[in-house]
């Protein structure tokens, strides 16, 4: 391990790559676990604690040293979650109503129409990945 990210708060002498890979080696797994155990998804956990650990990086300045910075982490690992859980909420609600429209009125399948389909569909998971922004 290269050192405890709350030592090197305390002392308040450390390069943002220290601090980085000390955050990475003490609370990747742990915030992982926490992020693991609220989506279900391993991709999403990574990416969710990936997102954390730059976050609080950006804005290590709000963070106090000497308080809980794992509390802190995982509160930025929780509205993280939430984030992702309200975008697939979305998604899930969307897909409900794309699959309802293209049967409705959809003419009889064929591969270019699944091509076109498939198209739109992500281009419509685009934009709502813009909106949940």
């Amino acid at each position: 391990m290269t050192g405890d990210p709350e030592q090197l708060l305390l002392q308040g002498v450390y390069d943002d790559g220290q601090l980085a890979n000390c955050l990475f080696e003490r609370y990747y797994a742990p915030l992982h676990y926490l992020a693991y155990s609220i989506l279900g998804d391993e991709a999403t956990a990574d990416d969710i604690v990936q997102d954390t650990l730059l976050i609080a990086l950006n804005k290590m300045d709000q963070c106090q040293p000497g308080t809980n910075l794992k509390a802190w982490l995982c509160r930025i690992a929780i509205y993280r979650c939430r984030d992702a859980l309200r975008r697939r909420q979305a998604r899930e609600k969307w897909t409900a109503l794309w699959t309802h429209l293209v049967a409705r009125d959809a003419p009889p399948p064929t591969t270019e129409r699944d091509v076109e389909i498939g198209q739109v569909r992500g281009e419509l998971w685009q934009a709502v990945d813009r909106l949940c922004e």
